[in-house]
């Protein structure tokens, strides 16, 4: 399956940097990758509970909280206050265009930031180690 290779290469980020997988933190990794889209610790929830598995409300936002540290995840905010977390690739690069109207998000595969990004890093004096990109435009559904 697709999603294991992706789960396999966070497992070896976070073991790499010396941390521990806690059975939590290894089942919400799991429902990250395996998901198709960007969940909220809601969602997370729901999937932990259709499993059958004990994870408390607390273990899954320090979870969540764990992983934005180690830049695995990113909180991303589409027209809500709360939060859907989108897996951040090993290079730390990830993008997408979201429609202001139906909120529906569109994974954009080839980033054009990287051309963008040294004009930045001489400008503002820093190396970047990644970005989070949002877009936003109507989808063709809502521009109709």
């Amino acid at each position: 399956m697709e999603w294991e290779n992706t789960y396999q290469q966070c497992l070896r980020r976070i073991l790499d940097r010396g941390e521990r997988i806690t059975p939590a933190r290894d089942q919400i990794l799991r429902i990250i990758c395996q998901s198709k889209h960007h969940l909220t610790s809601r969602e997370i929830l729901e999937r932990i509970e259709t499993t059958g598995a004990n994870a408390s409300r607390t273990s899954v936002f320090r979870t969540l909280d764990f992983f934005t540290k180690m830049s695995i995840i990113r909180p991303t905010y589409v027209e809500s206050q709360t939060p859907s977390y989108v897996l951040m690739p090993a290079d730390g690069h990830h993008a997408h265009i979201i429609c202001p109207k139906c909120h529906r998000v569109q994974e954009v595969e080839e980033c054009e930031l990287h051309e963008v990004l040294p004009l930045l890093e001489k400008r503002y004096g820093r190396k970047f180690s990644g970005h989070l990109l949002e877009c936003y435009g109507l989808c063709d559904e809502c521009s109709q």
